[in-house]
Order: C-alpha cells, then structure tokens, then sequence
C-alpha cells in the first residue's frame, strides 16, 4: 500500500507537466484523445453504466467523502492523528482522482475550438449579435404561435416522447 501511494504522489509532477504540455497542443488532444482514446472511455461507460437508474458518479462522491468523513473520527478517536500519514493519503487519493478525471473526461476542456474545427469567423460585433437573438426569437416565437394560440402558456403535446 505504501508503494502505491508513493508512486500516485511521484506522479503529481508528472501530471501537471503532461496537462501543461497538452493544453499547448489541441491537436493532439483532438487526434489522439478525443477521437480514439475517449471513444474507448466513453463506450466502455455506456457498457457498464448504462442501465442504471442512478448516478453511479454521485454514489462514488458520497461514499468517497464518508470514507474521509469516518477516517478522520477513528483516527481523532486513537489519538492517531498524525499530520504527515493524513498528508501522505491526502496528496495520493487528489492524485488518483485528478488521474482518473484528466483521462476519463478532463482532456477534452483542451480540446480545439469549435470555430477553428468548424472553419467559422469567431470574429462578429454586438450588432450582429443582437440581429441573430433576434430572428431566434422571431423564429421561436413562430413556431410556438403554430402549436398554440396562448403565447404566455407552457405546450402541452398530446404525444409520448417515443410517438415524438
């Protein structure tokens, strides 16, 4: 165990040199991680975690943040509270969790932007701006008068989302 949490505390540099160089290259990230590797990560979590009817991530949060809540009692309660074993525990699971959120999602915040994957001009002026708002407000507004007569009232579609 102790090996194991030598080694997740060595990688904390490490860690932070790779996401430093990586958020420098999106190209990367775009080619290698978002198209191949995640793909893998994302099928791999629909095959798993698919038909639950709960957040799995949410039950992982709870039990992680009792785990520490417990940890921190019993060890208060032996008067085995030693400041450099909790230290030593602390930096190896935030190593762990931040290894296991930049490779299951966290590379993809370095990602390219969606204007240069695109080939959109990011470049517009309030004006434009403002007449984009508002033909969608124009066009939303349409197509809402088409489905109902009261326009300050929520639809109610007569259709199950399966018939939709």
């Amino acid at each position: 165990m102790n090996k194991i949490r030598f080694f997740l505390i060595c990688l904390i540099p490490l860690q932070w040199i790779v996401i430093v160089w990586v958020s420098k290259h999106p190209e990367w990230i775009e080619t290698y991680y978002s198209e191949r590797f995640y793909t893998f990560i994302y099928k791999s979590h629909k095959f798993f975690f698919e038909n639950l009817t709960f957040s799995f991530g949410d039950v992982l949060y709870g039990l992680s943040i009792l785990t520490i809540i417990l940890s921190v009692i019993q060890s208060i309660k032996k008067r085995k509270f030693f400041f450099k074993s909790f230290l030593k525990n602390g930096l190896a699971i935030i190593s762990f969790i931040s290894l296991v959120f930049y490779l299951s999602w966290g590379l993809n915040y370095y990602r390219l932007p969606l204007h240069k994957t695109l080939n959109y001009s990011s470049i517009y002026n309030e004006n434009q701006l403002t007449n984009t708002f508002q033909k969608l407000i124009e066009i939303s507004n349409s197509l809402h008068q088409n489905l109902s007569e009261a326009d300050s009232l929520a639809l109610q579609i007569p259709y199950s989302k399966q018939k939709l």
